[in-house]
């Protein structure tokens, strides 16, 4: 398990600009998921989390080049709590993953209202909780640890949030653009659960 928790321990030390540059990236790639749920569930829920997630980097822009953020955040996230899935009304496991995309956007938001300064660490585990419930899911539920850290899956996941990490890992004049984080999300045409958009 080291190799998970040098990746989170990486993530709780990144400063606020590239913690929400970090979340705003797996939200992209955890999108789809949420997508694909909405439209196996027949709802309409899909438009107001993309637009959440478009907030998100413009503040994340708004860091980078040191203007002040001006989206309510704790309104944004009375409305991506109204939306998130609840696993009890659904019987597709689709819901799964929709439900820890919503949860990722919560944390982000919290992280930019500077109420949970760990929001990237929560985003970080969830999206590597996602992987790992696809897998048990694919592969059967019995896994140790070590068959699901070596699962190509995970290997993927972990592999890509290092990379993050290293795009990242610099002084905030060097931060990437969103286009350049938004393209390394889009990367591999695949979301962080191998779902293609």
């Amino acid at each position: 398990m080291n190799q998970k928790l040098t990746v989170f321990a990486q993530v709780r030390e990144l400063p606020l600009a590239a913690a929400v540059g970090f979340c705003a990236t797996m939200l992209e790639r955890q999108l789809p998921n949420f997508k694909l749920f909405c439209e196996v569930a027949s709802i309409d829920d899909e438009s107001q989390m993309s637009k959440a997630l478009a907030q998100v980097w413009l503040a994340y822009q708004a860091l980078i080049s040191g203007k002040k953020i001006t989206t309510n955040m704790a309104l944004l996230r009375e409305k991506v709590e109204l939306i998130s899935p609840h696993s009890a009304d659904h019987d597709n496991f689709g819901v799964y993953p929709a439900i820890d995309c919503a949860m990722s956007m919560v944390a982000t938001l919290n992280l930019l209202a500077k109420e949970e300064d760990a929001g990237a660490v929560v985003v970080s585990k969830l999206s590597q909780g996602s992987v790992e419930l696809v897998i048990l899911a694919t592969e059967g539920d019995d896994l140790s640890n070590e068959a699901i850290k070596a699962h190509p899956l995970m290997q993927r996941e972990v592999d890509f949030q290092q990379q993050l990490l290293a795009v990242l890992n610099v002084p905030k004049r060097d931060l990437p653009s969103v286009e350049q984080l938004q393209q390394l999300a889009h990367h591999d045409g695949a979301s962080n659960i191998g779902i293609e958009p």
